[in-house]
């Protein structure tokens, strides 16, 4: 885990919960527009969301950045978020 090497577990723990988050909402955009998700649906959203986004090592930056500064990403804003 790239954490153990750069000391920043709270941005991976960032990264981790706003993926899901993030993910989580696309299966409800494609539940809205399909009335169903299935997995063939499922896999291409998280298949889409990992190449655009985990995988290009500038928005990875741009989001660390965006957690250090804005206070939407902290902890516990997350996961209130996670619990409603």
């Amino acid at each position: 885990m790239k954490a153990v090497f750069d000391y920043d577990v709270t941005a991976k723990v960032n990264t981790a919960v706003v993926s899901y988050l993030m993910i989580k909402e696309l299966f409800v955009f494609k539940c809205t527009q399909k009335g169903e998700v299935s997995e063939e649906d499922a896999v291409d959203i998280m298949h889409m969301y990992s190449k655009d986004i985990e995988h290009l090592e500038e928005n990875i930056e741009t989001l660390s950045e965006l957690y250090k500064t804005n206070s939407v990403f902290k902890i516990e804003e997350l996961l209130s978020i996670i619990m409603n």
